[in-house]
């Protein structure tokens, strides 16, 4: 007989995973994208009082729409008189989805994004294949606040979501992130409606020619800590000349909350042509040899869409 599944489990797990977040949670200014060297690792104390504080349900800091002008308006004056803003949860989470039952999956991955996308504070929720490979999906999600993102994962939906999980054996891994840049994700705005609505097919994201589909990849680079302040120097130099692009629409860097090495970057163009540009161009070369010459490891993982969100997202 199979073990009985204990009740809660994985939302034990994530709740833990969200709290860890929201307690290494960057500053305004950090958010915003600008270059700031590593902050100095918090006393204990500190970081209890901070986990302590969500619990209670205080907001974190944040600015609302990610820009250096809205960061440079929190003051520490504003912050005096009270004024604060919900710090968004970013989640990423990759799934290991054997061969056999990746179209059920996908199905029971809709279910959840249906019951998703009318939840209060959700921002973004979307599913990603990976082109390399017959086994890993990426999904991604933002919330406005750390609690809506725990009213998420407390529903109904998820719970039956996880269960179906354990009952098939899908392995998955989260990743709470960090916000470093939203610059690229503001970009989003430039893109031909006409043009992103027509990728893809009518499959939600479906036709399997990448010719015919937008361009999206993650990139995971593990970067020692000792290099973390060069390494988003570098990063945000070769970031500069990619926003510059005419067919990027998103470029953005996340940290994973609970690892001291580890980032995600996220970008997507108008085709799979432009990102071989963006690849092959002076400032992503750059950017390699810097990354090679400190042995910072980096993966990239071209994506298909899975799930109804637009096709820039």
């Amino acid at each position: 007989m199979a073990p009985r599944r204990k009740s809660g489990g994985p939302l034990l797990l994530l709740l833990a995973a969200a709290l860890a977040a929201a307690a290494l949670a960057l500053t305004p200014a950090a958010a915003a994208g600008a270059r700031l060297p590593t902050p100095a690792t918090d006393t204990a104390s500190a970081a209890w009082s901070r986990l302590q504080g969500l619990v209670r349900g205080e907001g974190l800091l944040r600015t609302e729409d990610g820009s250096a002008a809205a960061a440079a308006a929190d003051s520490e004056e504003e912050v005096g008189r009270g004024k604060r803003h919900r710090h968004r949860a970013i989640m990423a989470i990759k799934y290991e989805v054997p061969p056999s039952l990746q179209h059920d999956f996908v199905d029971e991955w809709r279910k959840l994004e249906d019951s998703t996308s009318d939840e209060k504070g959700n921002l973004v929720f979307d599913l990603k294949k990976t082109w390399g490979d017959n086994l890993y999906f990426w999904a991604y999600g933002e919330w406005k606040s750390y609690e809506d993102y725990m009213d998420h994962f407390r529903s109904d939906s998820v719970e039956g979501f996880l269960s179906w999980l354990d009952d098939h054996d899908v392995m998955w891994t989260l990743f709470p992130l960090k916000n470093i840049t939203d610059e690229g994700a503001a970009k989003s705005s430039k893109a031909d409606p006409a043009s992103v609505s027509n990728k893809g097919g009518g499959d939600k994201g479906g036709g399997d020619d990448p010719r015919d589909a937008a361009a999206h990849v993650v990139i995971q680079y593990h970067v020692q800590p000792s290099h973390v302040d060069e390494f988003l120097g570098a990063w945000q130099d070769a970031a500069e000349s990619t926003w510059d692009e005419e067919a990027n629409t998103i470029y953005a860097l996340r940290k994973v909350a609970n690892m001291n090495h580890h980032f995600l970057a996220y970008g997507t163009w108008k085709d799979y042509d432009a990102y071989m540009d963006h690849f092959t161009s002076k400032h992503v070369r750059k950017l390699r040899q810097f990354l090679a010459e400190r042995d910072i490891q980096w993966f990239a993982e071209p994506l298909m869409k899975k799930g109804s969100q637009a096709e820039d997202v």
